[in-house]
């Protein structure tokens, strides 16, 4: 999926692909993030979908492992995966930064927004996905994805590693409080009626962005 790059698309190899069955979509202007994952999803010929970023590594049992649980859960509509954050040296890991566990938290009926579920290792039915990205929830479209289209009995997150991801700045503590603090206000504004709990967490927003604040003043 091209979200209408400057990269030539003649130039990204694409054809060497065509034995299995790869097509690439080009936007003809920019959608964003959200706009070209739903493009993407609305485009898919299949019933399976597995999200992939360009910069990810995929295990050679990836696909084959989540297809198999699929298949013997039908219960289960998306499957998270445990993924390792590497340093890289032309595309060479030359050390392991930390392991990120899958975990599906519940908090009321909904997923929590503190719950591990690293993106580049979904995989899910595509009759599940109702209504797709929102494209106003900047910065946590994934867990508003979740969110948005699941409940966490739909959910089953697996301890397997099958991605290793560069690490980069946007794992920086700041960047990090920053997701949590806006999947937390996105959680706030989905609820009919807040519960005690959820008042702990609006005010635990408040508190992230202070954090935030002090923490890029000292910066």
């Amino acid at each position: 999926m091209d979200d209408y790059s400057s990269v030539d698309p003649s130039a990204l190899g694409f054809g060497v692909f065509k034995t299995f069955h790869v097509r690439m979509i080009r936007n003809r202007f920019k959608k964003g993030i959200s706009g070209a994952l739903n493009t993407g999803i609305c485009e898919s010929k299949w019933s399976l979908i597995a999200r992939i970023d360009s910069g990810d590594l995929v295990t050679d049992d990836r696909f084959r492992l989540q297809v198999g649980i699929l298949e013997e859960m039908p219960d289960i509509d998306l499957i998270v995966g445990s993924m390792r954050f590497h340093r890289f040296e032309d595309g060479v890991p030359v050390n392991t930064e930390r392991t990120l566990c899958a975990g599906i938290h519940k908090f009321g009926k909904t997923i929590s927004p503190f719950s591990r579920a690293p993106h580049p290792t979904w995989m899910f039915r595509k009759s599940a996905v109702k209504r797709g990205y929102n494209s106003s929830s900047l910065r946590c479209e994934d867990y508003c994805f979740l969110l948005d289209n699941f409940r966490p009995d739909q959910v089953l997150a697996i301890q397997d590693v099958i991605v290793s991801y560069d690490v980069t700045e946007n794992l920086s503590r700041l960047f990090e409080l920053r997701a949590v603090s806006v999947k937390v206000k996105y959680y706030w504004r989905t609820l009919s009626s807040p519960s005690i709990p959820d008042y702990i967490l609006g005010v635990l927003y408040w508190g992230i962005r202070v954090i935030r604040l002090l923490i890029s003043l000292k910066k």
